[in-house]
């Protein structure tokens, strides 16, 4: 069993134990499932590649493989696999204040949001580690290894903006503008 289906199991474990009237404790629970979930994947390897700490020269298992960063961009793009409430489906604020929700509610979704917009910034970066090994062409038959890719990380992060009041999206501060920022700013040029 991989570590994170082991965190997955664990924390359905806790869900099952907890009572049901725990909404706010099961929030927390998805909430950081989906958190580990998002990196996971990321290890020694993967974090010497994006800080140019490796050799170009070498390209052996010291670097990130084409076909593993191109299935983590995959991994990354489908929001679909973060957990609503309860199991439920999201509601959509689309730009509403979000003032008429529920408390619960209106946590769970700023949740949401900072883990939709933290994967498009992870996607982002893996691209620019593809795009720093070279591992970029346009003819590539996967499109996420494609230069133009680029451009639909940034198309997704602005559509998953437009999904969410702002006010459920200031609350995480500068931290997640930037990484908003980082991951559209190749359409606003």
């Amino acid at each position: 069993m991989k570590p994170t289906q082991q965190i997955s199991s664990f924390f359905d474990d806790i869900r099952s134990a907890s009572h049901a009237d725990e909404t706010e404790e099961h929030n927390a629970i998805d909430g950081l499932r989906d958190m580990i979930n998002t990196f996971d994947s990321v290890d020694d390897v993967l974090i010497n590649c994006r800080n140019k700490s490796c050799d170009l020269s070498r390209l052996d298992s010291s670097h990130v493989s084409p076909q593993r960063l191109c299935s983590m961009m995959r991994k990354y793009t489908a929001p679909d696999d973060v957990a609503g409430p309860m199991g439920t489906e999201w509601p959509v604020t689309r730009g509403a204040d979000g003032d008429g929700l529920p408390v619960m509610n209106r946590k769970k979704l700023a949740q949401r949001s900072d883990i939709l917009i933290t994967r498009q910034w992870m996607r982002n970066q893996l691209w620019k580690v593809a795009n720093w090994h070279r591992y970029l062409h346009a003819s590539n038959p996967d499109p996420e290894l494609r230069p133009s890719f680029v451009i639909e990380i940034a198309k997704d992060t602005l559509r998953i903006c437009g999904m969410f009041a702002i006010s459920l999206m200031e609350v995480h501060g500068v931290g997640l503008v930037r990484s908003a920022r980082w991951s559209s700013r190749f359409v606003l040029c």
